[in-house]
């Protein structure tokens, strides 16, 4: 059986470049703008005038805050979002939303930068359209020296602003990498809720399994996978799937080693082996 496995990733490239805002960029204003448009998940826009007028957010409202700045020549301004309030914003002179891509345009005090949000979904590659990243590209033009900070909230792994989340530093590829996700397993425990996954084989304890059933290939909502099916790695997981041992055990090297190959070029083609029991399904191990 074929599973679904997510992730994403925020790309930062820098550049230099010469360039132009034209009058009717600068006169285009969409109701909200996309920045982050991989998946309805993953999906972070921005609703005001300005990118930084407001914080960004889900396309369904909860607040996700994205935060970009840009130093340059020992001053910095704010490109993206609301905070740090005490850095002040770089006038911006346009935006430009393109299927693909979403290009804002800002200048001032002899500075001149572009920010191009890109979401590569190219229908003549699959391998690419599938690969839940965004990439973010600055332009800057009237200084020597330069550099652009960007601060990511956990609030971009869950819809609920409430959630409380948790970060961890990892390396992918050789760049260094944060995962994001929510606080399951303590949240659990504090409700006095189990707080790791599900075991198929202890559910199947007391019952009388007849026999298996060959189900063949099939893609399974991933809110249906709710466990393994045996107890070897359960205290390895959250209830949620997120992984609890330390990042220097060989588990996470395990996870950093899939993610790269889920981000490469070829990506992850191998189906995962699943059993269904009353309509949910529980993973085997080793996958």
């Amino acid at each position: 059986m074929k599973s679904i496995i997510r992730s994403f990733a925020i790309v930062l490239v820098s550049s230099f470049s010469t360039f132009a805002a034209s009058a009717a960029e600068a006169a285009f204003r969409p109701p909200a703008v996309p920045l982050v448009s991989c998946d309805p998940f993953f999906s972070v826009w921005s609703a005001a005038d300005k990118l930084t007028d407001a914080e960004t957010t889900h396309w369904a409202g909860a607040k996700q805050p994205i935060s970009i700045t840009l130093t340059a020549d020992g001053k910095t301004w704010r490109l993206c979002g609301l905070e740090p309030q005490a850095i002040p914003a770089l006038p911006q002179t346009a935006v430009k939303v393109m299927p693909l891509q979403t290009t804002y345009s800002f200048a001032g005090d002899g500075i001149k930068a572009k920010l191009v949000f890109s979401t590569p979904k190219l229908t003549d590659d699959l391998d690419v359209f599938s690969r839940p990243v965004t990439y973010v590209t600055a332009y800057v033009e009237g200084a020597k020296e330069w550099k652009l900070n960007a601060s990511i909230s956990p609030a971009l792994a869950t819809n609920n602003d409430k959630a409380q989340m948790i970060t961890n530093r990892c390396t992918v590829a050789g760049l260094p990498a944060i995962s994001i996700g929510r606080k399951e397993q303590r949240q659990r425990v504090q409700l006095g809720q189990y707080p790791y996954l599900q075991v198929l084989d202890e559910l199947l304890a007391e019952e009388k399994t007849a026999g298996e059933v060959d189900l063949g290939l099939l893609e399974i909502p991933i809110e249906k996978v709710v466990g393994t099916r045996t107890s070897g790695r359960t205290t390895a997981f959250a209830a949620n799937f997120m992984p609890l041992l330390s990042e220097e055990s060989e588990f996470a090297q395990k996870w950093c080693r899939l993610c790269e190959a889920h981000l490469s070029d070829e990506g992850i083609r191998d189906a995962v082996v699943c059993y269904e029991y009353m309509g949910r399904f529980y993973v085997q191990e080793g996958n």
